[in-house]
């Protein structure tokens, strides 16, 4: 009813702290309907207390694992015997190899046999995994198949320094067709607790087979041979080749050097090369391949492509063809010869650079002793040039 009566209390009893003893002090307080209420508190007077011992540094330090652990022990203090700091031992040990929460406990007595400790805790903490867990494949890098093969992927394992064993956790990426000839790649990963990750590759190449005793191609050319030459605009003799019965699955066939207007068809195992050339004179390196899913061929020869030196309707007789070249050593520049289907021009140093800049090449350069950077600027000059004549050419 009277609320707060604190500054009411009234105490009663002494305290002689230079005198050994015990002591009581009364507090007393009244409410203003004369009810009373009392607490004591007593007080021990002695000359025999425990010593006072007190920790240097932190009460717990956080280590990880590996770190070296430094002891920063403790003071003591007594009130009879002073510094008793020298009369400390310690227990428990700290053992930072092995992650875990460690006490170290520091005691002291006196001389009155009064006694005192304090504790300190070293917490050693597994350190972050920043590794990458290790991979490896199993089995060769490369694996090399023939094209109708079966693929088995050897796999790979995995292990990392923390988690253990992660093969089980390897995932795979990349497809593998041995249906047809090519490079494959195969990537196989895998992550750790952490979120570190390593991959590895393997590389899987599926090539079509050797030659087979059993597949054979055999060639032959009407005219004789498998290479022959032929005057610009005129048909050439058609090149055959003939596959046996057992080539016949899946074969494919490609052809690569033909002269303008030459093709190569397959049909019933038969590959035939013909046409008439429409292009440049020279000579024409061409290469057929065959390949299955069980064999591989190459055969090939070399189309000569040549100028009529009958059909000249030349304003100047003196350009013709001496095998294969065209020559012109009486002609004025400026002169022309239709040769062939194809109007040849006779140029001289002057003249030459200004032909090839238009796109002309069927010149006649019997008058020409500088060829020196003619097409050093034109990367997409590609252009059959064996009729040049480079007989006086000195640069």
């Amino acid at each position: 009813m009277d609320g707060d009566l604190t500054s009411s209390i009234t105490s009663s009893g002494t305290v002689n702290t230079a005198t050994e003893g015990t002591y009581t002090i009364v507090y007393s307080v009244s409410d203003a309907d004369g009810n009373i209420a009392s607490v004591s508190r007593t007080v021990i007077v002695s000359l025999d207390l425990p010593p006072t011992i007190t920790l240097t540094g932190s009460a717990t330090i956080n280590l990880l694992v590996g770190d070296t652990y430094i002891e920063d022990g403790c003071v003591a203090t007594d009130a009879v015997d002073g510094d008793i700091t020298s009369s400390i031992t310690t227990s428990g040990t700290v053992d930072t190899s092995i992650a875990g929460t460690y006490t170290v406990v520091y005691s002291v007595t006196d001389s009155s046999d009064n006694s005192a400790s304090v504790l300190r805790e070293v917490v050693v903490n597994t350190p972050p995994d920043t590794t990458a867990p290790s991979i490896t494949l199993t089995g060769s890098s490369t694996i090399n198949l023939t094209v109708g093969e079966t693929f088995t992927d050897p796999g790979a394992t995995a292990r990392d320094d923390v988690d253990g064993n992660l093969t089980s956790s390897i995932t795979t990426s990349g497809a593998i067709s041995t249906s047809n000839a090519g490079t494959f790649t195969i990537s196989y990963s895998v992550s750790d607790a952490a979120g570190n990750s390593a991959s590895v590759q393997r590389t899987v190449i599926v090539s079509v087979a050797t030659n087979s005793a059993n597949c054979t191609i055999s060639g032959q050319n009407i005219g004789g041979g498998q290479s022959q030459t032929v005057t610009l605009t005129s048909a050439i003799s058609d090149i055959t080749f003939t596959v046996n019965s057992s080539c016949q699955e899946n074969l494919q066939e490609e052809v690569i050097g033909l002269p303008t207007g030459v093709t190569l068809n397959f049909s019933d195992n038969t590959a035939i090369i013909s046409g008439t050339p429409t292009g440049q004179t020279g000579d024409y390196s061409y290469v057929v391949n065959w390949y299955s899913s069980t064999s591989s061929f190459t055969l090939g020869g070399t189309i000569t492509v040549v100028a009529s030196s009958t059909t000249s309707t030349s304003t100047n007789s003196s350009i013709s063809f001496a095998n294969g070249t065209c020559e012109c050593p009486n002609a004025i520049v400026g002169d022309t010869a239709v040769i062939g289907g194809v109007t040849y021009t006779a140029v001289d140093n002057s003249t030459i650079a200004g032909e090839i800049a238009n796109g002309n090449v069927n010149l006649c350069t019997t008058l020409v002793t500088d060829m020196s950077q003619l097409i050093k600027a034109n990367s997409g000059f590609n252009f059959v040039l064996t009729h040049w004549d480079t007989s006086n050419v000195t640069n």
